[in-house]
């Protein structure tokens, strides 16, 4: 089923054809299922929660977030969507009740929570039978261009950049942990059933993370480059969409079988 044609709209223009690819797996079964109850827990700044409001404008959907910077900055962009509210909480202790979502995303959150298992089994109490959880997590076996500082580290000393050092720790930011296919696909099929399993991007620019994020994301948020801001609202201009080709050329195809390696994120669709 092609994606309709919002999704493709907001994501020509992004920069990261990793988060392109895993995002556009996560939306395009949003799209699909339209559930009325949408949680997104670990929501951010909140671009999941702008595109299902644009993609289910019947459904109710909730961000949260521990994060009091972005549960402010995520309210302020989305002010005025009547669908759409926003909280400062914690995914392991959820304020809502039992059976209360129909799909709920997880993106990129596992990996930063010390209980990682304890954030699922509230994500299961929390979501109706029948629905879908969506997860993406990164992925241990990266390409070596995607973090080639890490890639060594780990695979030479046994280490990793420390995760406190933010943008000069790669793929490692603020991350508890990294993950292989299999040890997610045990971790999350204890309490769900796996419905869909893939990988994306398993080629890069050399050093992506570090030019994408440690760069990028840097000069985007200190000097206000609103042109080239995900968060931004409007769709993206024409020299975001080219720019965003040119960072795409090496991937190759964007997404494929978890099995296979190495990639940069890992996907996984699953039911209660």
């Amino acid at each position: 089923m092609d994606s309709p044609p919002s999704i493709e709209c907001y994501l020509a223009g992004e920069i990261d054809p990793a988060f392109a690819a895993r995002a556009r797996l996560i939306l395009d079964a949003v799209a699909r299922e339209q559930p009325l109850r949408i949680l997104d827990a670990g929501c951010g700044r909140g671009f999941y929660l702008r595109m299902a409001s644009l993609l289910c404008r019947r459904g109710t959907i909730i961000g949260i977030d521990r994060d009091a910077d972005c549960v402010a900055r995520a309210q302020g962009a989305l002010r005025g969507r009547s669908n759409v509210s926003i909280m400062r909480g914690d995914i392991c202790r959820l304020p809502f009740d039992d059976d209360s979502f129909d799909f709920i995303v997880c993106s990129e959150v596992l990996e930063h929570l010390p209980d990682d298992d304890r954030a699922l089994i509230e994500l299961r109490r929390v979501l109706a039978p029948g629905g879908t959880l969506a997860v993406s997590v990164p992925c241990r076996d990266f390409p070596f261009s995607w973090d080639p500082i890490n890639w060594v580290l780990m695979r030479v000393a046994g280490r990793h950049v420390p995760a406190r050092m933010h943008w000069l720790a790669g793929i490692w930011a603020d991350h508890e942990r990294l993950y292989s296919a299999p040890e997610l696909a045990r971790l999350v099929g204890r309490l769900f059933r796996p419905d869909r399993y893939r990988a994306v991007v398993r080629r890069s620019w050399p050093f992506a993370h570090l030019v994408f994020y440690g760069l990028g994301k840097n000069l985007v948020d200190r000097l206000g480059w609103s042109a080239f801001d995900r968060f931004d609202p409007a769709p993206p201009g024409r020299a975001r969409r080219l720019l965003a080709r040119l960072c795409a050329l090496p991937c190759g195809a964007l997404e494929f079988d978890a099995t296979c390696s190495p990639a940069v994120n890992l996907v996984l669709l699953s039911r209660k």
